[in-house]
């Protein structure tokens, strides 16, 4: 009994001590409070507070002194290293990422944000993923559900925690959410009312992964060059990185001696043996889609966009702005380092990669390489991103459709092509019909009095023809066969046949027609045309052609 009680006691001083160095190294944007806990089953939901308080600061400042040739001065209270480019920033509690919001379903969460912009500038926060069900004034859409809060004042937030997941929020005027503006918001359940509550040992705070694009300019200043560029700037200039928990290593330092130096890269623990629940939020402000991978790891998600889901082991996942995922990984390769990679997809607006590492306590310390990354398959990079003004854009508008052009036509009918013709027929090849007669066109009338044609209609257009098919070119026509041209046909070929046709031949006639002559029926022709056919114009012919008449002849065969 005495060996059990003091088995207890050591398991949970290592407990204690595994829990106290990921607070520690994690500190810079995981802090301790009160709603930071267990959530109890039957709920036991609390008010939780927080004070924000947002205002414009300077990465790579004073304040980290000698980082990253010191590393342990890059983790120095207000050291924004970032990717080690300095440029102004939006700091929340002086941290990119701002405070972590972690919270049990049904908490109170109530969040004072102060707006101490030293520009004057306003702002709101939008808690993305919370329903506010009869709080909508609190969603933080500026302008849509709240006026903004003006610079030296303060707005408290207050709204139910619901429903839990994997959420975040970010500032919602400007550009200040992608100056460094976001952080998480955690909704957590007890295990119980969970579907995978139990696939899992550990669900840490730490263990929260945000992404987000950085460039080395404010976000203001990068949005204007793009617009408008100027030739006065260097592009070579500027940096672009991926953000992991607001850190990346893009710039170099050196020392005295010529050594180089990199800010650190985010770092995540864990034990072997053990399972750990990851979470995963991109706060990407840029068309950018990355797909995340463990070196060595296969990870099983469990949840996306805050909603449980049927596991599903994966070796990597594509994750696209404002989604989050949640996979569990299982400590189960030899302890070392790996690299945690987020690479961007070719298909979208990715300027970079990015990269974590993922330690384990009893492995090696040493820094793997992570650059490059893995090649991203092409399954993963082959569609396209529009935005929903060019979706509405190309919904909305015909493609290659003539401006002044009748429409409900077959957009794949020939010019003087018959209605309901096979594509495979012949050109000017007659099934019960003459083929160059149109559909609903009087058999018999005079081809200079069409009737309900447009007066602006040019000669030979068809209707809703696309402007890329050649005049009079049948569909499935080889490019090297005139149009409207008889195949292997004899010269003394029946009316409707040969290209040199006299001017009072029926409409829908080969392009050798004179210019003048109007297609399917001239605006002149009165209504109710009788049908009484011309005596050398063949109306419903029967198949059997005439003994030097070949029957539908395809042309190449």
């Amino acid at each position: 009994m005495a060996v059990s009680r003091i088995a207890k006691i050591f398991i949970l001083f290592q407990a204690y001590n595994s829990l106290s160095s990921c607070f520690e190294c994690s500190k810079e944007f995981v802090e301790t409070h009160d709603c930071l806990r267990s959530c109890e089953y039957p709920a036991q939901p609390r008010v939780c507070e927080y004070v924000f308080s947002a205002k414009w600061f300077y990465s790579m400042s004073s304040y980290c002194f000698d980082c990253p040739v010191r590393l342990d001065d890059c983790y120095l209270e207000e050291c924004v290293a970032l990717d080690g480019s300095a440029r102004p920033v939006v700091v929340t509690n002086s941290t990119i990422p701002g405070p972590s919001i972690q919270v049990c379903e049904g908490d109170t969460v109530r969040v004072k944000l102060v707006n101490n912009l030293q520009n004057h500038g306003a702002l709101t926060i939008h808690w993305y993923g919370m329903y506010q069900e009869g709080t909508n004034w609190m969603d933080g859409a500026s302008m849509i559900t709240q006026c903004p809060v003006v610079s030296s004042s303060s707005f408290t937030y207050e709204f139910k925690a619901d429903p839990a997941g994997t959420h975040w929020w970010h500032a919602h005027s400007g550009y200040q959410r992608d100056d460094g503006m976001y952080g998480s918001l955690i909704v957590r359940q007890a295990r119980e009312v969970e579907h995978n509550g139990y696939a899992y040992d550990f669900d840490l705070p730490e263990h929260v992964m945000m992404l987000a694009d950085w460039k080395s300019r404010p976000a203001l200043s990068t949005f204007l060059m793009t617009e408008s560029p100027t030739r006065y700037v260097i592009s070579e200039e500027q940096t672009f990185s991926i953000l992991v928990n607001g850190r990346a290593s893009e710039v170099e330092f050196f020392d005295e001696d010529g050594n180089a130096f990199f800010t650190p890269l985010s770092t995540f623990e864990v034990e072997e043996g053990m399972t750990y629940r990851f979470r995963v939020i991109s706060a990407i402000f840029a068309l950018c889609n990355l797909q995340v991978s463990i070196e060595s790891h296969p990870l099983t998600i469990i949840a996306v966009d805050g909603s449980e889901v049927r596991p599903k082991e994966v070796d990597s996942f594509v994750i696209a702005p404002g989604e989050r995922y949640d996979f569990l990984l299982k400590a189960t390769a030899k302890p070392s380092s790996y690299c945690i990679y987020a690479i961007g997809t070719s298909s979208t607006e990715c300027v970079d990669d990015g990269a974590a590492i993922l330690q384990y306590k009893t492995g090696s310390y040493a820094t793997p390489k992570c650059q490059p990354g893995p090649p991203v398959p092409e399954s993963l990079t082959d569609t396209p991103i529009f935005s929903i003004i060019e979706a509405h854009a190309i919904a909305n508008q015909p493609t290659s459709q003539p401006t002044n052009q009748p429409t409900n036509q077959p957009t794949s009918q020939p010019a003087n092509q018959p209605t309901n013709q096979p594509t495979s027929q012949p050109a000017n090849q007659p099934t019960n019909q003459p083929t160059n007669q149109p559909a609903n066109q009087p058999t018999s009338q005079p081809t200079n009095q069409p009737t309900n044609q447009p007066t602006s209609q040019p000669a030979n257009q068809p209707t809703n023809q696309p402007t890329s098919q050649p005049a009079n070119q049948p569909t499935n026509q080889p490019t090297n066969q005139p149009a409207n041209q008889p195949t292997s046909q004899p010269t003394n070929q029946p009316t409707n046949q040969p290209t040199s046709q006299p001017a009072n031949q029926p409409t829908n006639q080969p392009t050798s027609q004179p210019a003048n002559q109007p297609t399917n029926q001239p605006t002149n022709q009165p209504a109710n045309q009788p049908t009484s056919q011309p005596t050398n114009q063949p109306t419903n012919q029967p198949t059997s052609q005439p003994a030097n008449q070949p029957t539908i002849t395809r042309s190449g065969s």
